[in-house]
């Protein structure tokens, strides 16, 4: 409950921000909002620009996410109890921490005007979280009860990240068409409750040895890792792949293949 009402205020507030700004780009020259291009007010669809395999790549990040952090949700109190005689009290403060302490740095960066660095924002953010994800669960299953618990901890951080950089491309994604959005959401939703069940298997692995769910995950997180930095540079490219303004790129993108002959 606690990460469906989480991901589900992200949506609502990134698309309430994108109406704002739509709302601004029709009250003329004078308005602070960038103008859209004509294409996202809707003469564009996904299909466009190679924006469908992207989207579905970001809603791929989505499940695998929540199945990477479901994994150790699912497995974390009864390894800590186990194996350092841990109670559950301590271990649900852990589990919170990280999420609490991303949650109020990207609540006092928003807050503040901060610009967050590229490698930390929309799309390259992904490629960190999913390294970073595969280096906390290699700490949490070492025996060093203190690198442990700070790997469970840093976990909540990289996850919350994670639902706050796939939110924000959606709404680009949706170039602010009501319909495309909703089917986008939809699609996020599907994927979010597909790696919810999916995690469940980590309590069964969780039998055969107690550290063994945290390193197939930190496996599959590398690997991912890997995937998701292989198709940035593919769809992007030298041009693009270090520029930090992922609305504008998809803007190039599109207006690219809008401008190519057609038979």
């Amino acid at each position: 409950q606690h990460h469906t009402q989480h991901h589900t205020q992200h949506h609502t507030q990134h698309h309430a921000q994108h109406e704002q700004s739509e709302a601004g780009e029709t009250t003329g020259p004078s308005s602070a909002a960038p103008t859209a291009p004509a294409a996202e007010k809707g003469a564009a669809t996904l299909s466009e620009g190679g924006t469908v395999g992207a989207a579905s790549i970001t809603v791929a990040c989505v499940g695998v996410s929540i199945f990477l952090y479901g994994c150790e949700w699912n497995t974390y109190a009864l390894y800590f109890r186990e194996v350092y005689g841990w109670g559950s009290a301590w271990t649900g403060f852990s589990q919170m921490a990280g999420d609490l302490i991303a949650g109020s740095s990207l609540l006092l960066a928003s807050a503040s005007n901060v610009k967050v660095p590229w490698m930390f924002d929309k799309p390259h953010g992904m490629i960190v979280v999913y390294f970073t994800f595969s280096c906390f669960y290699i700490m949490l299953a070492q025996k060093t009860f203190a690198v442990a618990v700070a790997g469970q901890v840093l976990m909540g951080s990289s996850y919350v990240l994670s639902v706050e950089i796939t939110s924000a491309m959606l709404v680009v994604y949706g170039r602010g068409q009501e319909e495309l959005y909703r089917r986008l959401i939809f699609a996020y939703e599907l994927s979010f409750n597909i790696g919810v069940a999916l995690s469940a298997v980590a309590v069964i692995v969780y039998d055969i040895d107690k550290s063994l769910p945290f390193y197939i995950c930190a496996i599959i997180s590398f690997c991912w890792g890997v995937f998701y930095l292989i198709f940035l540079v593919r769809r992007f490219g030298r041009e693009l792949i270090f520029s930090g303004d992922f609305h504008k790129n998809e803007q190039i993108l599109l207006f690219r293949h809008l401008a190519q002959p057609r038979e």
